[in-house]
């Protein structure tokens, strides 16, 4: 049970981790403009996903 209560800590800090890392890869042009654009949907999702864990008071 304690696994499943540090799933939601992990999910907002690999979120965190997705968010810089698009906005890197957006200001310095690494990849391609598909590639980019597959990881900003990434990032999306992990934010909606986040505030869902939040609204369902899984975090804070």
């Amino acid at each position: 049970m304690r696994l499943a209560l540090v799933l939601p800590h992990f999910v907002l800090i690999s979120t965190i981790g997705t968010v810089a890392g698009t906005g890197l890869v957006w200001l310095n042009h690494y990849w391609s403009l598909t590639a980019r654009i597959h990881q900003t949907i990434l990032s999306i999702l992990g934010i909606g996903f986040t505030w869902q864990l939040f609204v369902l008071g899984f975090l804070g």
